[in-house]
């Protein structure tokens, strides 16, 4: 995807975004005040719950203010983003998508994230299905929108043709090692998590280790039960 050609080196770091993590668990009332005093800063934020500890916390989505934040206290390696409106977005995206030269687009909303994602993604009949009622919809409530639905759907077949192309030849591989790298990005290297604790339970890490991949990638399946089989 070119990534150094754009100015993104292996190896180094990029904010996307931060996170807010609390030392006391805090109810929903206290959650949203914390999100309305952020918010009158100026920053985007998303209130989440993390699904193992059930613990609030915050996601700062990238906006001007968070950047202005970031790069007093030093942090200048920040990830490109723009304001465009949703018809600009699809409209310069589009044919990137499609020809796989740019992996996806994330758009941000007020307190709203969406991915949108090019033909490395699968579109299953569910979120095909779900595109094209929304563009009978759109149709008739906002003609002058159709366009953007349009584009939409056709980088879904686009995804879809690949899809059905790489199942006729039973390319499950190739779509097992896209999770395996998508899930081991998103934590440290085995081996240097294996440094950090003593030789009795390493083999008990391990194992855990490997459900958490196991759990990453299924992530990746979008119900799609051939892919499930072959993740072991």
């Amino acid at each position: 995807y070119r990534y150094a050609q754009r100015g993104y080196q292996a190896g180094d770091m990029y904010a996307f975004g931060c996170g807010i993590a609390f030392t006391e668990v805090l109810d929903q009332a206290q959650a949203k005040l914390a999100v309305n005093h952020l918010r009158s800063k100026g920053l985007n934020v998303i209130a989440e719950t993390d699904e193992n500890t059930k613990r609030p916390y915050l996601v700062l989505l990238m906006n001007a203010k968070l950047q202005e934040m970031l790069s007093e206290v030093g942090i200048n390696n920040i990830i490109q983003f723009k304001s465009s409106t949703l018809d600009e977005v699809v409209k310069e995206y589009t044919d990137s998508l499609i020809s796989n030269t740019v992996e996806g687009v994330i758009i941000l909303g007020d307190q709203t994230i969406y991915k949108w994602k090019g033909v490395e993604e699968s579109y299953p009949d569910l979120f095909f299905n779900q595109l094209t009622d929304l563009y009978k919809i759109v149709r008739f409530t906002k003609p002058d929108r159709l366009e953007v639905m349009e584009n939409i759907i056709k980088v879904a077949t686009a995804a879809r043709d690949i899809r059905k192309k790489k199942k006729e030849e039973k390319n499950v591989d190739i779509l097992l090692t896209a999770a395996y790298k998508s899930a081991i990005s998103k934590y440290p290297l085995l081996s240097e998590e294996l440094e950090k604790i003593g030789e009795s339970k390493r083999d008990d890490h391990v194992r855990k280790y490997c459900q958490r991949m196991e759990e990453e990638m299924k992530r990746d399946a979008n119900g799609d039960n051939n892919f499930i089989r072959n993740i072991k």
